[in-house]
């Protein structure tokens, strides 16, 4: 670009944050429209993040092969996508500053998020650039219908505490135009499969003389860092790759009612992972699978798939409207239940060393591959909260530690369920038994087997029956009695639920 007339040329930043795709971002396509092409993509990546208590570095390590995707993938149109590190705010005025000769962008634009943490922080960005004379315009882009948009009929226009009749009015919306327009085929500059390499028209060594050093890209060196401490393998990464796992699930869809809760056929979608970073939408996936067609009542493998969506969004819909739960229990009654079960116990589940053959293959499953299906899920959250007697918040920061798809409000949602602590979950007098589930959804215990390959020489029976004794396998007796302690957990819930809360 020919810098002498760049005062003359407004400029725009895509800021990418969980959106991390070309195809199909509306916020992006909205700034290529309005800046003819003088648009750049910018990632801000703080360093302090690899502290936090909840952080994963196989997460990471998929995260950076998704930023290295989405930048092959701007490239191939001629864009560029700059990875920084430090707080947006400072990345902001930084460039603001070095760019003033050339003149500041014009435009930043973003799409929106919906967890605590990122509101505040859009709402603190959004008013530096204001304040710089930099428009700002922010797109919906991951939810379907956005947390302010389901409402209760009543005047208040309060939120839904309960999945069932946000479910009913989020499928009315859905079926009115609106609802069908968001999830017909994007029409903007960044359509599916555009190739247009002329479609990006500024590179960031345009805006400055040389690139300041706290603008320096740093996707190589966080890589080279956490490559330190995660070497594993990992899935394929970006929009290419999520729609190929797409492309693949609809293959076994008709079966998914039937199949999703068997982990030894991963009859489940694995689509959380590309939900996470952004590589894919709902509304993709409910384009691709022809969903948009769905009854409410159907019960087949389209159908439930349908609601599981819907319950994705129920999640992100709860951590909006009640960000408490980001912290503890949604019911105060709970906030503050004395749990018995301690460290060794904790640790003893980490590792899959319970001598309950479902929950240990399923922990190790989560350890070796940072992925287990939702019923798995469910079984061992259970195991650890109603068995163990362990603070659920300990299991929700240990599936944040380890899974690769690990997302606050999801993640959160499905622990406060199990709980019996959310706004709408499972009764706490409600106790799955481990042996029962590990029989019912592992008949022939091929999963067991694959995971804890001690017991690979036992019947199925003996690896289902709580009294049954594996010694000989060199697998351990089971921690404790699981009716014993289903009596203990009904009676901390009644005893603590029932107390004035202070």
């Amino acid at each position: 670009m020919d810098k002498t007339h760049f005062n003359e040329q407004p400029w725009g930043i895509h800021w990418f944050r969980r959106d991390l795709r070309f195809d199909d971002n509306p916020a992006l396509s909205l700034n290529l429209e309005r800046t003819h092409g003088r648009t750049v993509g910018l990632f801000c990546f703080d360093s302090k993040f690899l502290s936090r208590d909840d952080f994963s570095h196989r997460r990471f390590a998929f995260f950076i092969e998704t930023i290295k995707s989405l930048r092959q993938d701007l490239e191939l149109r001629g864009g560029q996508l700059l990875v920084v590190d430090g707080q947006p705010d400072e990345i902001f005025t930084e460039i603001v500053r070095q760019a003033s000769a050339f003149g500041p962008p014009k435009l930043v634009t973003f799409n929106r998020d919906y967890e605590p943490f990122a509101r505040e922080r859009d709402k603190r960005v959004t008013a530096l650039l204001q304040g710089l004379n930099v428009d700002v315009v922010t797109e919906r882009d991951h939810m379907i219908f956005e947390p302010h948009e389901i409402t209760k009929p009543s005047q208040d226009k309060s939120p839904y505490q309960k999945y069932s009749p946000y479910l009913k009015r989020w499928l009315a919306r859905f079926h009115e135009a609106e609802g069908r327009r968001r999830v017909s085929p994007f029409a903007g500059a960044t359509r599916r499969g555009a190739k247009d390499k002329k479609m990006f028209k500024l590179a960031w060594a345009d805006v400055f003389e040389s690139i300041p050093e706290k603008l320096s890209d740093r996707l190589e060196a966080f890589q080279t860092q956490n490559i330190k401490k995660f070497q594993g393998d990992l899935p394929p990464a970006g929009f290419a790759a999520a729609r190929e796992q797409v492309a693949q699930f609809a293959k076994v869809l008709k079966d998914y009612a039937r199949d999703r809760a068997i982990p030894a056929r991963r009859g489940s979608a694995e689509l959380s992972k590309y939900f996470k970073n952004g590589s894919l939408t709902l509304a993709h996936v409910i384009q691709d699978l022809k969903l948009a067609d769905v009854e409410a009542t159907d019960s087949t493998g389209p159908g439930k798939f349908l609601k599981e969506l819907i319950w994705r969004e129920f999640y992100y819909y709860t951590l909006y409207h009640f960000p408490k739960v980001e912290q503890g229990a949604f019911i105060e009654k709970y906030r503050e239940l004395k749990w018995e079960g301690g460290d060794e116990l904790f640790r003893k589940w980490q590792r899959g060393e319970t001598g309950v053959p479902i929950v240990d293959a399923g922990m190790r499953e989560l350890a070796a591959t940072g992925w287990i299906n939702n019923r798995v899920r469910i079984i061992v959250a259970t195991y650890l909260i109603k068995d163990l007697l362990v603070d659920w918040r300990r299991g929700e920061r240990h599936f944040m530690n380890e899974l690769i798809d690990g997302d606050l409000a999801p993640n959160n949602g499905n622990w406060q369920w199990v709980a019996s602590t959310g706004g709408d979950s499972q009764p706490f007098f409600r106790v799955m038994n481990p042996w029962v589930q590990g029989k019912n959804f592992d008949p022939d215990a091929e999963y067991i087997k694959r995971w804890v390959p001690e017991v690979k020489g036992a019947a199925a029976k003996l690896l289902h029956e709580e009294e049954a004794d594996r010694s000989r396998f060199n697998y351990p007796a089971p921690l404790n009695k699981h009716s014993v302690q289903k009596t203990k957990a009904i009676d901390l819930y009644r005893r603590e639920g029932s107390q004035e809360q202070t």
